[in-house]
């Protein structure tokens, strides 16, 4: 999504992007710094520097996360957040899981206390950590989201394999604030399909933010 995010920012839209604990740029293991509890713990280390930072006073924050990153932006709660930006978002974490990214088998092995490797044949591991935090606080972004007062933008691929589009579909079936969902032919990255996904984004943040 580091295209994505550059695009946007040549839009003229200030963009904050980070990788988080483990991932990408940042110090740590993939295998084990990849929590959800510590995901969300960076999402307020950022956004508690960007309310600090006087070159963002005044503006409105989205928060914008893809995937595992969708979950995050759903579960993460500040009253300074102007509104939220999921793309693929997993909203039934144990079940999508369970299911689909690591599979039935490595996730029992996990859960019973096994790093496990190579899900989605992308090479990575997983702690035990990660299944076992899933099961013991039960995030729910479904439930979560029915909380928020500001407006939701969903975009999902109808080819996606990796998290299902029924996921998006119900969440905006629930959501009871402005909302957009849009449902474009893409699979779970949006391969090929960064220039639409962008043009996507790019609007509906300046719909959001006109007059400002």
């Amino acid at each position: 999504m580091l295209n994505v995010a550059k695009a946007i920012a040549a839009a003229g839209i200030i963009t904050v992007r980070f990788d988080f604990s483990g991932s990408g740029e940042s110090e740590g293991e993939f295998a084990d710094d990849t929590i959800v509890s510590g995901w969300l713990e960076d999402v307020g280390n950022v956004f508690h520097w960007i309310k600090g930072e006087p070159r963002f006073s005044g503006l409105p924050v989205y928060l914008l996360g893809h995937s595992l990153g969708g979950l995050i932006a759903l579960s993460y709660d500040d009253a300074a957040i102007a509104g939220r930006l999921v793309l693929a978002p997993v909203v039934k974490p144990i079940d999508n899981f369970c299911d689909i990214i690591l599979g039935p088998e490595l996730w029992q092995r996990s859960v019973q206390g096994e790093t496990v490797a190579n899900f989605l044949n992308k090479g990575f591991s997983l702690s035990p950590r990660f299944a076992r935090e899933l099961l013991e606080k039960r995030y729910e972004p479904l439930v979560k989201a029915q909380s928020y007062q500001t407006p939701l933008f969903i975009v999902h691929g109808d080819e996606d394999a990796v998290v299902p589009l029924a996921g998006s579909q119900e969440l905006y079936s629930r959501y009871k604030r402005e909302k957009q969902l849009e449902i474009i032919p893409a699979d779970h990255v949006f391969a090929g399909r960064h220039t639409e996904l962008t043009s996507l984004l790019v609007g509906w943040l300046e719909k959001q933010t006109e007059g400002l």
